[in-house]
């Protein structure tokens, strides 16, 4: 039996005959049923703040209605620093490559939730460039796009990505 719900699924189609009067006749296998998922994941709210500890914060929710794979992160210095990518994974967001983030003193943590997850983007107090200059953190701004486990995006980088600015959310 396949049910129509919140999570891709598979199962077996089975057709099941009954008369006019409800009588059930039998039940004929038809062969096996995948659902797949093409809906695309969203990012539900994305900010990018300083925290009690005067660091730079990114924190991006998003959901879907199957498993997020990743957050692909692009900013607007390009050449100056890396663009990346991190993971809905809560063992290893980093996919990998947590040399890379630490050599820029970045610390990445996900968190699962029933909707989709949380990822969080602890920049620290500052980023230096390839040059070894100081990059002006309330001026870096990002370009978002999630990818779900079985291939949908809620965007891409051409046009249609989720953007955001830094909010000094202490100054209010």
């Amino acid at each position: 039996k396949v049910t129509p719900g919140t999570k891709p699924a598979t199962g077996t189609l089975v057709l099941r005959v009954t008369d006019t009067t409800g009588n059930q006749i039998g039940d004929r296998l038809m062969g096996d049923v995948v659902v797949k998922d093409t809906t695309d994941p969203k990012i539900d709210k994305a900010t990018y703040t300083k925290n009690n500890d005067d660091d730079y914060v990114l924190t991006v929710k998003a959901s879907d209605n199957g498993a997020l794979r990743e957050l692909e992160v692009d900013h607007n210095l390009e050449g100056q620093i890396p663009e990346f990518s991190v993971y809905a994974s809560e063992e290893d967001p980093y996919g990998g490559q947590a040399d890379e983030f630490e050599e820029y003193g970045v610390e990445v943590t996900y968190k699962e939730d029933e909707e989709g997850g949380t990822w969080v983007i602890n920049f620290g107090s500052g980023l230096q460039d390839s040059d070894g200059s100081n990059v002006e953190m309330s001026g870096l701004e990002f370009y978002l796009v999630v990818k779900d486990a079985a291939g949908n995006a809620s965007g891409n980088m051409d046009e249609s990505y989720e953007k955001v600015k830094f909010k000094d959310d202490q100054s209010n």
